[in-house]
């Protein structure tokens, strides 16, 4: 309802007139100054439903401008999380399982500790540790592959390590005992593969003082995978030892000779064909070992390699059917 203002007149005979007149609306005396006012008034002019209405259509409009990509990508990226988060679970249990026997290093054990021993001590030293380590590294091997299995099943591993403690002290051992009988000179130089070298040959183990090689059990009726590595030696002097599954220990000799000769044509080969064994590209040596434990275990290698370097690769062979890849590092 519209106010009303009074008008007060005074003749001059004293007689008082009145006049009511309507004042005119506030929007006809006043307008918004800005834009901002006009928004403002705009707002405050709408019903609460209004309202409530377009902050609903201002909610939509901004689910429609990020669209079902982005709410898709948002939860992708969690499902990755998850499956990150769970890879290294995964990782941090296979790390808790027990070693196998070939993968534990020997400790540190001097051989001054067994100065003084006769050779035929030394040797029968030697035979209880080495007969030791046979058992003790089937255990470890054992509880290796049951971690393994529990670590599938369970979601952890359940032997605590196995015995690696042993199995690296008789390692350690069985170094020591070895390096004692060459210092007392108990130990004899054995034959070296059959066939001699070419007529101006290349010195034995010209590639380096000590040459490190891994191999991969590939083929076979223990194959695993991902596959079981063993560790090699090739020393100077032409000597070569093999840890086949930490229980047997293979010795024997191997021969680097000219990268066009044939293996075949130079050496007596029972268990594999080394000329199928071709070279990796850049090496400039063929070499070939022959090992075994003593006891019926027999191993052929079959390999090249560059002689400054050390590196190379090649194919080895046993007598219980099975094959490995030799790598030089």
């Amino acid at each position: 309802m519209n106010s009303a203002r009074k008008y007060v007149e005074t003749r001059d005979d004293g007689i008082a007139l009145t006049e009511i007149q309507p004042d005119k609306p506030a929007s006809s005396l006043t307008k918004p100054r800005t834009k901002r006012g006009e928004a403002m008034k705009k707002a405050f002019s709408k019903r609460p439903l209004d309202q409530a209405i377009d902050r609903h259509d201002r909610a939509i409009k901004a689910n429609v401008t990020r669209g079902p990509k982005a709410r898709k990508t948002a939860a992708e990226k969690v499902a990755e999380m998850r499956w990150q988060t769970l890879a290294v679970i995964v990782l941090l249990l296979l790390a808790g399982c027990a070693p196998y026997a070939s993968n534990i290093s020997p400790s540190p054990i001097s051989h001054a500790r067994y100065d003084g021993w006769s050779c035929s001590k030394l040797k029968a030293e030697q035979k209880f540790v080495e007969e030791n380590l046979v058992r003790i590294s089937a255990d470890q091997d054992s509880a290796a592959g049951t971690d393994i299995l529990m670590v599938f099943l369970i979601g952890v591993p359940t032997s605590g390590g196995g015995v690696k403690g042993e199995v690296a002290r008789l390692k350690g051992e069985r170094n020591a005992l070895h390096n004692a009988l060459m210092a007392a000179g108990c130990i004899t130089e054995e034959k070296k593969p059959e066939a001699k070298v070419e007529a101006k040959p290349e010195p034995t183990g010209s590639a380096g003082p000590r040459l490190t090689a891994q191999l991969y059990l590939i083929k076979g009726p223990i194959v695993s995978n991902p596959p079981q590595t063993f560790n090699a030696e090739f020393l100077e002097g032409g000597k070569a030892f093999v840890e086949l599954s930490g229980r047997r220990r293979l010795t024997g000799d191997f021969e680097l000779f000219g990268i066009s000769e044939s293996t075949k044509a130079k050496y007596n080969v029972r268990l594999m064909n080394p000329d199928s064994v071709n070279p990796a590209p850049g090496t400039d040596a063929r070499g070939f070992a022959v090992l075994s434990d003593g006891t019926g275990t027999e191993l052929e290698c079959s390999y090249s390699l560059t002689r400054s370097t050390g590196r190379g690769q090649g194919m080895c062979a046993d007598n219980q059917r099975n094959t490995y890849r030799i790598i030089f590092d």
